[in-house]
């Protein structure tokens, strides 16, 4: 009986092969699960190790500079060539910028523009400037280096200022306002051009006047306050006609009776009424003149 089971049990053994080996070492006909149980040269096909080579393992896409697979590193992130725009107040002192205090005031040393400021800069830069008037100019009440000025009235600086009627900015005689800053009479004023717009005078009367144009007429109206002989005349350089009126019409008129070319008119009139003198020029004289009303 034994030699019988030793070959039954010979020839199980030789049906199962060998058991396959731990750590991959198997070789030829050597049962496998996966290549791993073969040796490097062998591979394992319907589970048994036979000679062979192992396809190449993918690794998967190469690293990229930046360490994220694909990247394409010849684009940078960021450009990295334009500088960000500056920021005043942000307490960085940035391209075109003199200062950057942290703050956007404009009484400290450093304007809210981040310019550094100075006297002329029509800010007042506290407990430093006692005056900034916007310019760097002396005798103006605020000095060069902004320092209050006493100073007295300044003829011509365009402010009219204590001791002064005008100040026109200039110190010009005729023009309305003179060198001392005294105010001047421009010529004389126009007296109305019509009985309803006569300038109301007293006699005895002496007013200074002009015949501006050919056509201009200056009239004058006054209350006469007694009865009697009333003279109108005229003194100047133009050629004048002068009349007496009483509601609308002449009572008497003179062209050349006064000196030179000036008119002398004299008409007897009544108290309580109300008369005008109208004066206009002959042949369209035009000038300056002075008329003279006399009881």
């Amino acid at each position: 009986m034994r030699p019988l089971v030793l070959g039954i049990l010979s020839s199980l053994m030789v049906a199962c092969g060998p058991p396959t080996p731990a750590g991959g070492g198997g070789s030829a006909r050597t049962r496998c699960a996966s290549s791993d149980d073969c040796r490097s040269d062998f591979v394992c096909v319907d589970s048994r190790c036979v000679r062979g080579e192992r396809p190449a393992v993918d690794a998967g896409p190469a690293p990229t500079d930046a360490g994220v697979p694909g990247a394409d590193a010849s684009v940078p992130e960021t450009d990295g060539g334009v500088a960000p725009e500056a920021q005043c107040g942000n307490g960085v002192v940035e391209a075109g910028e003199q200062c950057d205090d942290g703050n956007i005031s404009n009484s400290d040393s450093c304007l809210n523009t981040c310019q550094e400021a100075r006297c002329g800069d029509s800010f007042l830069w506290e407990e430093v400037e006692e005056c900034d008037d916007g310019n760097t100019m002396s005798g103006d009440g605020c000095s060069a280096s902004c320092r209050l000025e006493e100073q007295e009235p300044v003829c011509g600086n365009g402010r009219v200022e204590a001791g002064e009627a005008c100040d026109d900015g200039n110190r010009n005689d005729g023009d309305g306002c003179d060198s001392m800053c005294r105010e001047e009479q421009q010529g004389p004023p126009d007296h109305g051009d019509t009985a309803a717009e006569a300038m109301r005078i007293t006699v005895p009367a002496e007013v200074s006047a002009a015949l501006d144009s050919g056509t201009d007429r200056d009239y004058f109206r006054f209350f006469a306050t007694a009865t009697g002989n009333y003279t109108v005349y005229t003194t100047g350089n133009a050629d004048t006609i002068c009349a007496f009126e009483f509601s609308g019409n002449p009572l008497t008129t003179d062209d050349d009776s006064g000196d030179g070319l000036n008119c002398r008119a004299t008409a007897r009139l009544d108290a309580g009424r109300t008369y005008h003198v109208r004066v206009s020029g002959v042949g369209g004289s035009t000038g300056l003149y002075t008329l003279f009303v006399q009881r």
